[in-house]
């Protein structure tokens, strides 16, 4: 919540995520708690290398401009 919080303090209107499916999907539950959109599309081209060569990139993108600003209780 913080970090999208920063996020919208510094006026930016998406967030991107390069995850596996599965954090993807974990990431996407989290943004919906919070009322923010968030959209997993599909398998990036395969360009990783190095320690990431080999493992599976979906591009998510948070729309943070048009969510609800919710506040989490402390």
């Amino acid at each position: 919540a913080k970090l999208i919080d920063a996020s919208r303090g510094l006026d930016y209107e998406f967030a991107l995520v390069l995850s596996s499916l599965c954090n993807a999907r974990f990431y996407r539950q989290c943004h919906s708690a919070l009322g923010v959109g968030f959209k997993i599309h599909r398998s990036t081209p395969d360009m990783a290398r190095g320690a990431f060569e080999g493992l599976e990139h979906y591009l998510s993108v948070a729309h943070l401009a048009t969510s609800n600003r919710l506040r989490i209780a402390a």
